[in-house]
């Protein structure tokens, strides 16, 4: 192998980003448009508040739905030629339910890109699952957790279980300010493992720690692989410095993420990020890297640096990201 470089939970309100637990965090839905690319994009939104009359409910919930119908463009695809496609991407349901007055809560994502994207979307650098300058359809349960909440000697703890997002790296694409995908996606998220997480906050300082399944979905029909579960794990620790300012840093080992089997190469996965969010824009820089081993020989190493920004003004959206990717090249 040589390396080459490479050219959103939001609706429910009381939700969090997916794989924080004890973080309540605002989130600013933004969808701006992508190079070459026409987008018209479908949000409903319903549910019960989560406090009234300054009073916490016993009882709460949310229900979103999204879609984005998409025109992408490429030139030059396969052989100099250029390939103009159309797509709904991003079909997805999200619900939450809160009881306990928010002690207990679940959270699911019904994704349905096993049917719209079948072929993958056109994405110049993205690879990964069986795709190449493609991204790949999520599986239909793209998250089913429930977490436990509460407060002891001063700290938050939390226990999550399910399926969904391991604590490593940043939030998921889907929650961030592009339609398209960055190409780092599976070096800066492990998404759509069977996990159990647990989590303490004391302040401005939240420790997450997690175990996993280490294989990767091998087609949108997987659920998780339990007789994998518990190979692999990662931790990551976030400091809140403001209410509008986090800083990052993730660890994760996972076992032979390519092969169901459990037959091929363990990847040690590193991630340092900072983020920085208000109502009137966003500002995401990451830098992630893994390295690819036999037992304990390093046999390849892909790194990424990433950064991008999002202005609001009124009902206008300016965003743009720059990114820098190793990615694995078949001979």
């Amino acid at each position: 192998m040589n390396a080459s470089p490479g050219i959103t939970s939001a609706l429910l309100g009381a939700s969090t980003p997916p794989g924080r637990a004890v973080v309540v965090s605002r989130r600013v839905v933004y969808r701006p448009g992508f190079w070459g690319t026409g987008v018209m994009l479908l949000l409903l939104h319903a549910g019960s508040a989560a406090a009234q009359y300054g009073q916490p409910r016993e009882r709460s919930w949310g229900l979103g739905a999204q879609a984005v119908g998409l025109v992408t463009h490429a030139t030059p695809a396969m052989d100099g030629e250029s390939i103009r496609e159309w797509y709904l991407t991003q079909p997805a349901i999200m619900a939450h339910a809160g009881l306990w007055g928010g002690a207990l809560m679940a959270t699911g994502t019904l994704n349905f890109e096993r049917w719209t994207l079948d072929r993958g979307e056109l994405n110049a650098g993205i690879w990964g699952e069986g795709y190449v300058d493609r991204r790949h359809p999520h599986t239909f349960v793209h998250e089913l957790v429930a977490t436990l909440q509460g407060r002891m000697l001063g700290l938050d703890l939390s226990v999550t279980g399910g399926k969904g997002f391991a604590p490593f790296g940043t939030d998921d694409p889907m929650v961030r300010p592009f339609v398209k995908y960055p190409a780092n996606h599976h070096l800066a998220q492990i998404l759509e493992r069977g996990v159990v997480i647990a989590a303490v906050r004391r302040g401005a300082l939240l420790l997450e720690g997690g175990i996993f399944n280490g294989d990767e979905p091998s087609t949108p029909s997987d659920f998780v692989n339990w007789d994998r579960f518990g190979d692999s794990w990662s931790a990551r620790a976030t400091l809140f410095p403001s209410a509008a300012l986090e800083l990052s840093g993730s660890y994760a080992f996972l076992a032979s993420p390519e092969f169901p089997a459990g037959s091929g190469l363990d990847h040690r996965k590193r991630s340092v990020a900072a983020r920085s969010e208000t109502e009137r824009g966003y500002t995401l820089v990451e830098w992630a890297r893994t390295d690819e081993y036999i037992g304990t020989e390093r046999t390849a190493r892909y790194s990424t640096l990433l950064s991008e920004t999002a202005f609001r003004r009124g009902g206008t959206l300016l965003a743009i990201r720059h990114e820098r990717t190793l990615r694995p090249e078949e001979e």
